[in-house]
């Protein structure tokens, strides 16, 4: 009995050995054929011709009844390697047992599926899970495969059952757990080693991958700085191939051999190989093979021997070439930027916006506004004052809230001098060193605004000038006509005059046709003094003497309520006028002073000397510098708004009621003044009265003495040749029916040609010539000097509405000239015609 033990033992450990084995020849398959598909199939069949084996020399207890290590294969097949290895395995041990036979071939077959059954679900359990078994939990598997086992020996015949148990039952519970221990361990390590060297192989495969295609420079170099290692990037990076590289120094391949400031890099080198830790991280200017410059951000780690000393450097490197030109750009922009803050000639600041406070100005900044930097910084506007007008900082405020800037926004600023200037001010809500500020720009645009307006007032000055010039060019127009039908009005009235008795009832009638031809006479007057167009004699005089010789006259005219002041200047300087155009000017501002006194009041006449200068000049377009006589004329009246002084001089425009004023008063007084090359200004304000200032030029002529003449009765009958030229068929008739009632010979022609043809067929002389001064072909006075040709000695007289520039400059008559202005009566004209013959006469 105990001899069958020994000899089932040392059957136990044959099979054990065989079990060894077995887990060898697994491990080489496991290795070699790791990633096949059929790795598995052939584990199967190394297990299951393990288990054919042991089947094949196994321990015979009785015939038909054997005892091998194939549940131990059977088992550790599918507990290591699964489903698919443990039914080829079992499957080889079913046809070899199934083909022994015998009274436990149902039991064996029975082993042989309950281990390979326990294999798979402990594999799902465990294997799948990734777990490492432990020799506790392998023996606990061999336990429980074994104790199926051995359940599964009652599957024998009744009388073999005690007896098998008792020959196996305590060697399989003993020895075959053990060999699962024993040969699960040598599986699990193995299976845990190939798993390890698999993530190891993975790890260094995926490391390599990573460092050869890396997006960064990786190199690897000794404590000499020969480049031992250099990846795919670095190669593309500095176009090196490793060939080319590997084994060369890094100074003089990817390093240049001095840098810029022509320090020795090898000497740079060595001291970051013997003190890497110094060199971490920084940066490096590199150099391509093609000579390129660019610059490496270096991260340099040491790589220590056992001993702790540097075998090498392993060095990592990312291009920073543009964020390198990037920061120079940058640092140029800002050097731009703080030159232009401090260069230019606007004001530019930096203000806090949460409370306004000044973070920086320029010296723009100071030199408008007037304060020093150390006076402006740390404060605010508002402390400053600088606002003129807080309305402008609420609109900045508020367009730098809803848009975050604000453009071309024009206020007004005061300076530390009190003075008020004029800027044109953009802003721009900006976020700089973790707080918002405000970055405004402004341009001091005073002597700009000074200037515009000052255009402007030029440029109303001009309108206005140029609106009168055209009004006086069209009321010239128009006198001119208007005198020739006023001329055949008042001439033909005068005939019929003298005609009718002076009893005749129709007398009364021609009476009121010629005063009404008369009052009509004088409105062209004085549309023709308002147009410069009125035929004036100037002379040099006093213009106290002319308006004292006005005074009865004015005081008579505004009547008694009004009190008359006469102030006169001293030593007043002469001017060159004619007295009547004074007389004129007088008359028109006096009576425009009357209808504005309401009651009592006042009218101031003065007169000064003053002299314009540059500055004085300088307020007003028109005047120009020089010495004048001023002429003022003030009331205390109602005075004018600005809306009634910008038309106050225009023809027809009045204040006065209906059929209280023509509108041409005031019209007249511009006229006459702009004739005499003198300057008019008004200064007045509703309830404060109205004062006009008259400058008129010095003349250093003295005054022209003038002596009373004895005035004669003309005789008006004569027997003269004359020849009368007017192109108004009207006018030449009634002319030449007056002179020849007065006993002349008159010759008349209707044109400047037909007077050339009488005058080459009249066998006489010609005695006088009497033409109109505008007529269409050619003018009275080329006409004169053409006859003068055919007949000369003969005196003329030139007639009119208006002068034009023909015998007069500005309405002032050429030396010599007789004039007769439209309309005139026929007593005028009898009266100057036969003057102009007998001082030919005495003269003769």
């Amino acid at each position: 009995m105990e001899g069958d033990r020994i000899v089932i033992i040392i059957d136990l450990t044959y099979n054990l050995a065989l079990l060894v084995a077995l887990s060898v020849v697994s491990g080489f398959i496991r290795q070699r054929w790791k990633h096949v598909w059929w790795s598995d199939l052939l584990q199967g069949m190394v297990f299951g011709g393990a288990a054919v084996i042991g089947m094949l020399r196994p321990l015979v207890l009785a015939p038909g009844l054997i005892f091998d290590g194939r549940s131990v294969m059977i088992s550790l097949c599918g507990l290591f390697f699964g489903p698919a290895a443990v039914a080829v395995a079992a499957g080889m041990a079913f046809v070899c047992r199934i083909f022994q036979g015998g009274v436990g071939a149902i039991m064996g077959v029975l082993v042989i599926s309950s281990s390979a059954l326990l294999g798979i679900v402990f594999h799902v359990r465990w294997i799948r899970e990734g777990k490492e078994l432990s020799a506790r939990q392998l023996f606990g598997f061999g336990l429980i495969v074994h104790v199926v086992m051995i359940l599964l020996v009652f599957t024998l015949p009744g009388n073999m059952v005690l007896g098998t148990l008792n020959k196996i039952g305590w060697p399989v519970m003993l020895t075959y757990p053990l060999a699962t221990v024993l040969i699960g361990k040598i599986l699990s390590d193995q299976r845990a080693r190939n798993y390890h060297l698999a993530a190891l192989q993975e790890s260094e495969t995926r490391y390599r991958e990573l460092v050869e295609h890396a997006n960064s420079i990786i190199l690897r170099m000794d404590t000499q700085g020969t480049i031992t290692f250099f990846n795919e990037f670095a190669q593309r990076f500095f176009g090196f191939t490793a060939n080319e590289i590997l084994g060369k120094n890094v100074v003089g391949t990817i390093l240049p051999t001095r840098d810029a400031k022509g320090k020795d890099l090898s000497i740079k080198l060595i001291d970051i190989c013997e003190n890497p830790e110094r060199y971490l991280v920084h940066e490096k200017e590199n150099i391509r093979k093609d000579g390129t410059r660019c610059w490496i951000s270096w991260t340099n780690r040491a790589i220590r021997d056992s001993q702790g000393q540097c075998i090498d450097i392993l060095c990592i490197g990312n291009d920073i070439t543009q964020n390198k030109r990037a920061e120079d750009l940058l640092r140029e922009s800002e050097e731009k930027f703080r030159l232009a803050f401090q260069t230019s000639p606007d004001s530019i600041n930096l203000n806090r916006a949460s409370d306004g406070m000044y973070i920086d100005i320029n010296e723009g900044f100071t030199t408008i506004m007037g304060y020093t930097r150390d006076e402006v910084i740390g404060k605010t506007s508002l402390e400053l004052s600088i606002w003129n007008d807080p309305g402008d900082r609420d609109r900045l405020i508020e367009a730098l809230k809803t848009e975050g800037y604000a453009e071309n926004l024009e206020a007004r600023f005061r300076g530390k001098d009190g003075r008020v200037r004029v800027g044109l001010m953009s802003a721009r809500l900006l976020h700089m060193n973790q707080e918002n500020v405000i970055l405004s720009i402004t341009r001091d645009i005073t002597d700009r605004k000074r200037a515009e307006e000052e255009r402007e007032k030029l440029q109303s000055q001009l309108l206005q000038a140029q609106k009168m010039e055209s009004i006086g060019r069209l009321a010239g127009g128009v006198a001119h006509d208007f005198n020739n039908k006023l001329q055949a009005i008042l001439g033909y009235t005068d005939i019929a005059l003298v005609d009718v008795g002076p009893d005749s009832w129709l007398r009364g009638s021609l009476l009121e046709i010629q005063k009404a031809a008369m009052g009509s006479a004088d409105l062209t007057r004085q549309l023709l003094a308002f147009a410069r167009k009125q035929t004036i004699s100037p002379r040099v005089l006093d213009i106290n003497d002319t308006v004292v010789g006005m005074l009865n006259l004015l005081r008579r005219l505004i009547g008694e309520d009004i009190d008359l002041v006469w102030r006169p200047g001293a030593d007043i300087w002469m001017i060159r006028m004619d007295p009547t155009q004074i007389d004129q000017i007088l008359v028109n501002l006096v009576v425009n002073g009357r209808d504005a006194i309401t009651g009592i009041g006042n009218l101031t006449i003065e007169t000064e000397n003053l002299t314009i200068d540059e500055t004085y000049s300088s307020d007003g377009a028109e005047f120009i510098p020089g010495q004048y006589v001023l002429l003022a004329v003030s009331d205390t009246g109602c005075g004018m708004s600005k809306a009634v002084q910008e038309t106050l001089f225009e023809p027809f425009f009045t204040t006065k009621e209906l059929g209280k004023g023509t509108g041409l008063g005031l019209s007249t007084v511009y006229g006459i003044v702009k004739q005499n090359e003198g300057f008019i200004n008004v200064y007045s304000e509703p309830g404060s009265g109205t004062t006009f200032r008259i400058y008129l030029p010095r003349v250093q002529t003295p005054a022209v003495v003038c002596n009373p003449t004895v005035i004669q009765q003309t005789p008006v009958q004569g027997n003269e040749t004359i020849l009368l030229v007017e192109d108004d068929e009207m006018i030449l008739d009634f002319g030449r029916i007056i002179l020849e009632r007065y006993g002349y010979t008159v010759l008349s022609a209707p044109t400047p040609d037909s007077a050339i043809c009488l005058a080459n067929g009249c066998t006489g002389p010609i005695h006088l010539l009497i033409t109109d001064v505008v007529m269409p072909g050619m003018n009275g006075k080329d006409l004169k000097e053409k006859l003068q040709a055919i007949k000369p000695g003969f005196k003329c007289i030139f007639m009119s509405g208006y002068t034009a520039n023909v015998i007069a400059h500005h309405g002032v008559l050429d030396e010599g000239i007789h004039f007769l202005q439209k309309p005139f009566s026929v007593k005028t004209l009898a009266e100057k015609v036969r003057e102009i013959l007998d001082d030919a006469v005495a003269g003769g």
